[in-house]
């Protein structure tokens, strides 16, 4: 068994050897690209700050645009309950719309489909 594990050394000494015979390390290739290395590290440094720019604009935008939604929908609620209008009847009909060649209004397109409803 000692045997065996000898021969196993010698061959990974052997081909070690044999792989690291005249071969000199080439430094040249290295040095030459750290200028473009560094350039690109700086690149992409700027590429984040410019990113952490925009992120720091919605952090602080965000919540305030949440808030002014928030307000409208709570007036506008308001309004509702308190004006208590009734919607306008329908100014226009289908035929109106074919012959005369008005645009088709919102109000038309939900009376009916109220209309519609109530039929059945």
């Amino acid at each position: 068994m000692t045997d065996e594990r000898e021969r196993s050394r010698d061959l990974a000494r052997t081909a070690l050897e044999r792989a690291t015979e005249g071969v000199e390390p080439q430094t040249a290739p290295l040095l030459d690209a750290v200028p473009a290395m560094l350039a690109e590290s700086l690149r992409r440094r700027r590429e984040q700050a410019e990113g952490d720019a925009v992120v720091r604009v919605c952090r602080r935008a965000i919540p305030r645009l949440a808030a002014a939604a928030a307000v409208l929908v709570a007036l506008s609620t308001a309004l509702v309950l308190i004006g208590g209008r009734s919607v306008s009847a329908v100014s226009s009909s289908w035929d109106d719309v074919l012959v005369a060649g008005d645009s088709v209004s919102d109000e038309l397109l939900l009376g009916s489909m109220l209309d519609a409803e109530s039929e059945r």
